[in-house]
C-alpha cells in the first residue's frame, strides 16, 4: 500500500526490465517522523537517540499551543489520550524501535515507511545537544532528523514493491482492471475513518512545518530523500499476476468495513506471495512448469494423523525445492562466471564480479559473520593459481550460502505462510497446509465475488485451478495426489466435509441437502 500510495494509486508505473536503460518511475516515501515520534518514543525502550528526546519534546510543546490539542490549563491530558487513541492502531510494534514501528492504515495518513535510524558515536545518548529555543525554527527539525534513512531494504518493503509489482503486471493488459484496484483503495484508505486521517495529519504537519525540504540538493541530507525505486520481476506475463489482480479487485468490492477489508486483504497478499515463491523455485528447476499442487489437512479435531502426515510431506518438498533452486541458482552463477574468463579475467575475478551484490547474514555497521566468510572465501579463489574444479567450487558456494538461505529466506517463507493462517502449527515442527478462518474468507470473496452464490463442488474446483489446492476427492484423484499417497477416499470426503462445516459456522455457506450447499461472497 506505501507503493501504491506513493505512486499516487496508479498500477504500472514502476514496471520495468533487468535491460532497461533508464530507471521507472520514482515513487514517493512518507515518512511521518513526527506523528510515529508522537505515537511511538517514550525516552525509556528501544533504541534511545538524544535528537530523538529533543524533537518529541519540541513535537508535543508545538502541539500543546494548539486549542484542539490542549485544555484550559494546558494539561498533558489531550495529548496522552490522543497519542492513545493512536497507538491503539498499531500493527507492527513487538522488539521494535520507534522508527520500525508501524500503524494499521485505516486511513492513508497512518501509512509510512520502516526507517533506520543510523549510529552516530557523536550524537549517542549521553552526549549533549545544543539547546533548540525557537520551535519554528526549521533548521532545528532538519538537524534532530538527520541519520534517519527510509532507504532501508527490509522484507517488509521488498515484499510489498514486489505485490505491486505483480499486481501491475497483472493488469498490464486489463487497464480498467487496473483502475479498479487503484479507486478501490483510494476510496477506502481516503474516506474510511476521515478523522482518524485528520489527526494523524495534524500531528505530522505540526512537525513537518518545522522542516520544510526546500533546501538545495547539494546541503539536503541524504536521509532527506524521500523516493523509491522498484526492482524487476521475472516472468511478467505469468498468468498467476492476473489472478492475483482479479483476486483482490473481488475481495474490495465486498461491503467491509476498513479494518475488515485490510485484515482480508493483508490474508490474501501473504497468501499470495506463499504462491509465487513456489511458482518461481518450481520454475527454476522445470521452467514452464505450472503452480504445484498442495494438499490441505482440514481435520483440526481429528486423532488420525494420516492426511496430517501426507499434508506436513507437501509442506517439507516445497521447502526442498527452494532449497534446490537455490542449488541451480549457484551452479548458473559458477558456469556464467566461467564463460566471463579472459586471458585477462580470472575466474575468480569473473565469479567476484557475478557474486557482488549478494548479500548473506546481517550486521551493525560490517557484514556479517556469513558475508565475511563467503568474501574471503572469493578472494582466496582469486589468489589462487591450482586448477579450478566448477563442480566444487560450486558445491563449497553452496555450503557457504545455505545456512544463510534457510534462516533467511526459509524462515522467511515459514513465518509468512504462517502469519495467514495457511501452514500450521505457529511453532514447532510437523507443518502443514491448513485454512484458517481469516484466510477462508478472504479466499471466499476472491473466488466467488458479489455478484452470485457457487455451488460447493465449483468451490473446491476454483481452489484447485486458480491455487493449486487439494481438499476433496475428485481433486484429489485429478493432480495425482491420491495415487501418490494411497490414502482411503473416506479422509478426502470427511476434509471436504469439515471445510464446508467451517464455511457454514462462519456464515460463508449454506447447506440445503446432502447434495447440495452453497458458499456465497454476501457476507450473513
Amino acid at each position: 500500500m506505501n507503493v501504491l500510495v506513493g505512486y499516487d494509486y496508479e498500477l504500472g508505473r514502476g514496471i520495468c526490465s533487468p535491460d532497461d536503460a533508464t530507471p521507472p518511475h520514482a515513487y514517493r516515501k512518507h515518512s511521518r517522523l513526527g506523528l510515529r515520534r508522537f505515537v511511538f518514543f517514550d525516552g525509556v525502550s528501544g533504541n534511545i537517540d538524544e535528537r530523538d528526546v529533543k524533537a518529541t519534546a519540541q513535537l508535543k510543546e508545538r502541539l500543546q499551543q494548539n486549542p484542539l490539542m490542549s485544555d484550559k490549563e494546558g494539561s498533558s491530558d489531550v495529548l496522552t489520550s490522543v497519542r492513545s487513541l493512536l497507538r491503539s492502531y498499531t500493527a507492527v510494534e513487538k522488539q521494535r524501535s520507534w522508527f520500525a514501528k508501524s500503524l494499521f492504515p485505516v486511513h492513508e495518513h497512518l501509512l509510512f515507511w520502516e526507517a533506520l535510524r543510523r549510529e552516530d558515536k557523536t550524537l549517542s545518548k549521553g552526549v549533549s545537544l545544543p539547546i533548540f529555543d525557537d520551535l519554528t525554527s526549521a533548521s532545528d527539525a532538519t538537524e534532530l532528523d538527520k541519520g534517519i534513512s527510509l532507504s532501508a531494504r527490509n522484507f517488509f518493503a521488498r515484499g510489498g514493491e514486489l505485490y505491486y509489482l505483480m499486481l501491475s503486471a497483472g493488469t498490464h493488459s486489463d487497464p480498467a482492471l487496473a483502475d479498479t484496484i487503484g479507486k478501490q483503495l483510494q476510496l477506502l484508505l481516503q474516506e474510511s475513518s476521515p478523522a482518524v486521517g485528520r489527526l494523524a495529519a495534524m500531528i505530522d504537519a505540526t512537525w513537518t512545518r518545522q522542516a520544510p525540504s526546500n533546501e538545495p540538493a547539494a546541503v539536503r541530507d541524504p536521509s532527506e530523500e524521500k523516493s523509491g525505486y522498484l526492482g524487476w520481476l521475472p516472468r511478467q506475463d505469468d498468468p498467476l499476476f492476473h489472478i492475483f489482480a482479479q483476486d483482490v479487485a473481488q475481495l474490495l468490492r465486498a461491503p467491509l468495513g476498513v479494518t475488515d477489508a485490510l485484515t482480508s486483504l493483508a490474508h490474501l497478499m501473504a497468501f499470495h506471495l506463499t504462491l509465487y515463491i513456489y511458482r518461481r523455485a518450481n520454475a527454476v528447476l522445470a521452467p514452464g512448469a505450472p503452480s504445484p499442487t498442495l494438499l490441505l489437512d482440514l481435520l483440526d479435531q481429528d486423532g488420525d494423523s494420516t492426511l496430517r502426515r501426507a499434508s506436513s510431506a507437501h509442506f517439507r518438498e516445497q521447502e526442498a525445492v527452494q532449497a534446490q533452486a537455490v542449488r541451480g541458482f549457484v551452479a548458473s552463477t559458477v558456469e556464467a562466471a566461467w564463460a566471463d574468463v579472459t586471458p585477462d579475467t580470472s575466474f575468480g575475478l569473473a565469479l567476484r564480479e557475478h557474486t557482488k551484490r549478494w548479500s548473506l547474514g546481517k550486521a551493525k555497521g560490517k557484514k556479517g559473520a556469513a558475508d565475511h566468510d563467503f568474501y574471503l572465501w572469493v578472494d582466496r579463489l582469486v589468489a589462487s593459481s591450482s586448477e579450478i574444479n566448477r563442480a566444487q567450487v560450486a558445491e563449497q558456494l553452496v555450503d557457504l550460502v545455505m545456512p544463510d538461505f534457510t534462516k533467511h529466506f526459509l524462515g522467511v517463507h515459514r513465518k509468512l505462510a504462517k502469519s495467514c493462517g495457511f501452514v500450521a502449527p505457529p511453532q514447532g515442527q510437523s507443518a502443514r497446509y491448513v485454512m484458517g478462518n481469516e484466510l477462508l474468507k478472504a479466499l471466499v470473496l476472491a473466488v466467488t465475488g458479489q455478484e452470485r452464490d457457487m455451488e460447493y463442488a465449483e468451490f473446491l474446483e476454483g481452489l484447485y485451478d486458480r491455487y493449486g489446492l487439494v481438499i476433496a476427492l475428485d481433486q484429489a484423484r485429478l493432480s495425482g495426489v491420491f495415487d501418490r499417497h494411497a490414502i482411503n477416499a473416506d479422509y478426502y470426503q470427511r476434509n471436504q466435509q469439515a471445510l464446508l462445516d467451517k464455511l457454514t459456522s462462519a456464515g460463508l455457506a449454506k447447506e440445503y441437502s446432502d447434495a447440495t450447499a452453497l458458499v456465497s461472497g454476501r457476507l450473513s
